[in-house]
């Protein structure tokens, strides 16, 4: 209903739970291809970390319903906090 509207962002909460993991990789990839085609922003809840770093331009950590930190995937931004760094470490 969301997209019929030609909303320019779409919110999504936990898009992928449930689903496995054939499923999840389908979801995202149609995700991207709505950012990418149709411009629309897409801010969604995540909470595996993999999908994150892979299918997101930007990430904000939580812990405890706090902001922890922010990673940027454009050339040069670096994630701001222990807790990031800790979640992302050796991926």
């Amino acid at each position: 209903m969301a997209l019929a509207q030609g909303t320019k962002i779409l919110f999504l909460d936990e898009p992928t739970t449930y689903l496995d993991i054939r499923y999840q990789l389908q979801i995202l990839k149609l995700i991207r291809q709505l950012n990418c085609e149709f411009g629309i922003t897409i801010v969604m809840v995540l909470h595996d970390i993999n999908q994150s770093l892979y299918y997101s331009d930007e990430i904000v950590a939580m812990k405890d319903g706090c902001h922890e930190g922010r990673k940027d995937h454009r050339p040069g931004a670096v994630g701001r906090s222990d807790y990031y760094r800790a979640c992302t470490r050796g991926l």
